[in-house]
């Protein structure tokens, strides 16, 4: 399935050969979009990076990951990924933050879980997407999980039918 968001810009399911540009787009973001999380912790970053590398991805893809891309003239601009009733990956490049791009991947999502009957979404947050995900009708359930060294919150969300 593949669909336009605006523009130029297409959402499609992830391929092997994007692995590369998948890693960049999940290292990248780190760097730029998350210092709130990293604070420029340089060992913070490296930890968070860590399995976000050309090869991690690959062997992700490989292995049969749901992971999903918006592009805009083959550059990838969004990575969204699913694992059961979770989502697992919402990353932007710092460019495509405001077009759009971060809620039509996770309205995708969302959408393509609530297809497969699941009815709660869960997914867990960094400080950085809090406020994007409480925007868009995600709730803290209380709890927090470790996301590498950085302290993530539970957040989840009952899909409309």
């Amino acid at each position: 399935m593949s669909g336009s968001i605006s523009g130029n810009e297409t959402f499609r399911r992830a391929v092997l050969s994007d692995s590369g540009d998948i890693s960049h787009v999940l290292i990248r973001s780190i760097k730029e979009l998350c210092y709130l999380d990293h604070q420029g912790d340089t060992a913070k970053v490296a930890d968070w990076c860590a399995n976000k590398s050309p090869d991690h991805v690959l062997a992700w893809l490989e292995s049969g990951a749901d992971i999903w891309v918006c592009e805009d003239a083959s550059t990838i601009l969004g990575v969204g990924g699913l694992r059961g009733e979770e989502i697992t990956l919402l990353y932007l490049q710092p460019n495509a933050v405001g077009r759009g791009v971060g809620k039509t991947l996770l309205s995708h999502l969302e959408s393509e879980m609530l297809h497969r009957g699941v009815e709660t979404a869960k997914l867990n947050a960094t400080k950085t997407g809090l406020p994007f995900y409480l925007s868009q009708g995600w709730a803290h359930t209380g709890g927090e999980t470790s996301c590498g060294q950085q302290s993530c919150l539970e957040m989840q969300k009952t899909l409309a039918r």
